[in-house]
């Protein structure tokens, strides 16, 4: 799992990449400060948002074309 901070518009976003056994590649990203997590499988292009309060978050991509976010 690599951590990236990356600044959009004064606020610092947390970039989650995760690499599942398929080969699949997850990123999921998330403002500072704020509870809104996206997840998109690079396979697909696909992407979901959800709502969580912490920031160790799982994006789950074990079914590309329906990505799902484990809350932290």
């Amino acid at each position: 799992m690599k951590h990236e901070y990356a600044v959009k518009g004064g606020k610092r976003v947390i970039v989650d990449v995760n690499e599942h056994e398929s080969g699949e590649i997850a990123v999921s990203a998330k403002k500072a400060g704020e509870s809104t997590v996206t997840c998109t499988c690079l396979s697909t292009g696909k992407s979901v948002t959800k709502q969580c309060p912490n920031d160790n978050n799982t994006c789950d991509c074990s079914d590309p074309n329906h990505p799902k976010i484990i809350c932290g």
